[in-house]
């Protein structure tokens, strides 16, 4: 039943990180184009669908790719010069080295915490009720959205998450993760059998969010 198979794929298999076949794995088609990206954002179904119908066709490579020990990664860009970027580097830099356990769960709102002027944040641009506002920590958002999108191409199950009130520039349509104190946060579990690591970097405007497995004899 090749039909229940690919729905199976699309439904459950993409997100306990199963790979279609040597030829086709999900994370890489999603990561290798952006124009496919702007265009089904996490539609997951649609980038398969895509692959089948045209990708294939059209030269696009979605074979396995050494990662190198990463499960998933993705990166976003910011503009160092800007206010923003303060609050940016702060909150990659408190999400980086996080080490899970198999089974424990993560919260982004306590990981970027205090989220306070005298905890080293400084005021932004951030929405509210649809409009641009200024708010403490404004641009620590692109942090969540960055690791969002890593755990999407990671194929990690997310158990708590809310998209922007506005489009934002620096993810595809569909990849946002907002905080808003103690009622939006981003959650997820980590899933796999062993530890994994989150490592947030920041350099020369570019985020980069990466999941990978802890290896406790490097300790």
């Amino acid at each position: 039943d090749e039909e229940g198979l690919f729905r199976h794929f699309i439904s459950y298999g993409i997100f306990e990180g199963r790979t279609g076949d040597g030829e086709f794995c999900f994370r890489t088609y999603m990561e290798s184009y952006t124009d496919l990206q702007a265009a089904f954002g996490a539609d997951y179904g649609a980038y398969c669908r895509h692959y089948i119908e045209y990708g294939r066709d059209e030269g696009r490579t979605a074979a396995v790719k050494d990662m190198e020990g990463v499960i998933g990664s993705y990166t976003t860009e910011y503009d160092p010069s800007e206010q923003r970027a303060i609050n940016v580097e702060l909150a990659a830099s408190k999400v980086n080295g996080t080490v899970l356990q198999p089974g424990q769960r993560f919260s982004f709102s306590a990981a970027a915490s205090p989220i306070s002027l005298s905890g080293g944040y400084v005021m932004g641009p951030a929405f509210s009720g649809g409009r641009v506002v200024e708010g403490v920590g404004g641009g620590l958002c692109q942090v969540s959205s960055t690791l969002y999108s890593a755990l999407v191409v990671s194929g990690v199950p997310v158990t708590q998450r809310y998209p922007h009130s506005l489009p934002v520039d620096y993810v595809p349509r569909g990849m946002d993760a907002t905080i808003a104190g103690n009622s939006k946060d981003l959650r997820f579990v980590n899933s796999f059998s062993y530890p994994i690591e989150i490592t947030a970097v920041t350099e020369d405007g570019k985020l980069t969010v990466s999941l990978k497995p802890y290896d406790m004899g490097a300790e």
